[in-house]
This record gives C-alpha cells, sequence and structure tokens, in this order.
C-alpha cells in the first residue's frame, strides 16, 4: 500500500546501505541509487523510527481512516486533502512528532507515496547535490576506512559526480549535512 524511498528520504537507512555497500566496494549499487535522486530540494528524515516503524504508523492511520483501497484513498483525498501544484496531499504526524505528506499514486497495490514534509521536526531540507556530495564522501570515507567525512571526500565526491568544485571552508548546507552524518554514525542504524 505504501510506496517510500528511504535512501532518499530516511538518513539512517541510507548510511547503513552505505556502510554495507563500502563493505563490499559496491560502488555500482551506489551509482544506481544517486541517480534517482534527481534534482531540486529533498527533505530528509534523521529521526530514530525506522522505515518499517514509519510505514507501519501511516498503516495504522489509513486503517482508522478505514482507507483499503486506492479508490478509497484517491476520494478521500479529493474530499479532505489539502492541493498543491502535484495535486491532493494529506499530512501526518507520527509518534515522534515527525510530519510526513501522503500523496496519491497511480499504482492498485502501492498507491500512498509518502516523504518528510517540508521543514518538519526531526527532517531538514537540502538540495539533491548537497545530498549526492554527502553520501558519496560517506561512502568514500568508508572505503578508506575513515571515521569522519574529510574536505578532500567531499571534493573528491562532486569530481566524481561532475559538481563543481567547492570553496574552502564547505559551504554550511554541506557542513550541516556532514555533522549530521557524523551525529547517526555512532549510533544504531535503522534496518530497511
Amino acid at each position: 500500500m505504501i510506496v517510500f524511498n528511504s535512501f532518499k528520504h530516511h538518513l539512517p537507512s541510507a548510511l547503513q546501505r552505505l556502510q554495507k555497500w563500502a563493505e563490499k566496494n559496491q560502488k555500482k549499487l551506489l551509482s544506481k541509487e544517486l541517480v534517482k535522486l534527481a534534482k531540486g530540494s529533498i527533505d530528509i528524515y534523521y529521526g530514530s523510527l525506522s522505515p518499517a516503524q514509519i510505514q507501519e504508523e501511516i498503516l495504522e492511520y489509513m486503517q482508522q481512516l478505514q482507507i483499503s483501497s486506492s479508490k478509497k484513498y484517491l476520494r478521500y483525498l479529493q474530499t479532505f486533502g489539502r492541493i498543491r501544484r502535484k495535486g491532493h496531499y494529506l499530512l501526518h504526524t507520527l509518534s515522534d512528532s515527525s510530519t510526513f505528506v501522503l500523496r496519491y499514486v497511480e499504482n492498485p497495490k502501492q498507491f500512498v507515496h509518502i516523504h518528510p514534509a517540508r521543514y518538519s521536526n526531526l527532517t531538514f531540507r537540502l538540495k539533491s547535490n548537497t545530498l549526492k556530495t554527502c553520501l558519496l564522501a560517506y561512502f568514500l570515507s568508508q572505503i578508506h576506512r575513515q571515521s569522519t567525512i574529510s574536505e578532500e571526500a567531499v571534493h573528491l565526491a562532486r569530481k566524481q559526480l561532475s559538481l563543481s568544485p567547492l570553496p574552502h571552508p564547505l559551504p554550511q548546507a554541506i557542513q550541516k549535512t556532514i555533522h549530521q552524518i557524523q551525529l547517526l554514525v555512532p549510533g544504531k542504524q535503522h534496518e530497511n
């Protein structure tokens, strides 16, 4: 019923995958995921709920609304949802105070597309290229068994992504994302 791109929208899960891929030097898997990040801005969750827990809470919410099919969901959205240029949506606050957006996807089995709400608790908003840079820099750091993400790893990531070089000191968005990654790395990582 639910579509959730945890690599794009769930930082602890993305970091766990990157650690596994780095252990096996599977850069091709990373490249495939980075391409899916597209362009524009991304809201990414860094809280303690796993992707499975998030989906479970959304499923419980859908059951409370008595929504069990794509037709019922679309009707509910059109009646009670908010509207933006990308169509109708709902907002739902989870047990940890983060808020997720629920959208409609034309798929009879997976018709609820979820992602963190803009500027919600336990999320931050960043440009796609910033996220790509930091994830690749983290991956490169893991391959080289470095405990922190160095400025050198960031510059190498930018070069490999064919993005323009960054000044010194690194831009605040890059520094903030690296800081958030460093906070999550020593802690418990989430299963997908």
